[in-house]
């Protein structure tokens, strides 16, 4: 997938094609091996030259020399239970803007949990609280990965408007979703992984 600055990319497909891993690879997390199996992950600068003449040598440029913040909000949000002390409101106002944490949290509807640890919270409670986690970030590039999981349908249209408002002609976003109505509204280009 080729993310571009001020377009929402959105990722479909079945389970196990490499929605995720690509996320990986365009969060800097993971380096590819671009089909050089005999070496673990290349240099990055091979990435960079790979990609020569395209969008991603861009892409990975910025990102490699530290020139892109990213934030990624992970496909398993079950994980955030492993913090039993953290609530809800150390977890998100991490060194982040009053007013955003704020907004956040209205659209999100997260003032009846903000004061809850993160270990008490329900599937979709955790989902609001990771997807919030995200946004409120400043970021050059959002990667979002399956945020309608456990959400209602109410909760699903607010989670995708906060996401959309995120989109400026200098931010990346790149989301991974099944939910086709979810991905349909979010995206401006949808890559169909086979």
């Amino acid at each position: 997938p080729i993310p571009r600055p001020g377009l929402v990319l959105g990722l479909v497909g079945p389970n196990g094609t490499g929605k995720t891993t690509d996320l990986k690879i365009l969060s800097g997390e993971l380096i590819p091996n671009l089909g050089v199996y005999d070496v673990g992950n290349l240099e990055k600068y091979k990435v960079i030259e790979h990609f020569r003449g395209t969008e991603l040598q861009t892409y990975f440029r910025r990102l490699f020399s530290g020139d892109l913040k990213v934030s990624y909000k992970l496909q398993n949000i079950i994980g955030l239970h492993l913090n039993p002390s953290i609530k809800v409101s150390d977890f998100i106002e991490n060194s982040v803007g009053h007013n955003v944490v704020n907004k956040v949290k209205d659209i999100l509807n997260l003032s009846n949990i903000w004061d809850k640890e993160l270990s008490k919270l329900s599937g979709g409670e955790l989902q609001r609280v990771a997807i919030a986690s995200t946004c409120v970030k400043d970021a050059d590039v959002y990667l979002i990965d399956e945020p309608t999981s456990y959400l209602d349908v109410h909760e699903r249209i607010k989670a995708a408007k906060l996401i959309r408002s995120l989109a400026s002609e200098d931010t990346y976003i790149i989301i991974v979703e099944h939910d086709l109505a979810v991905l349909d509204y979010l995206s401006d280009i949808v890559c169909i992984l086979y």
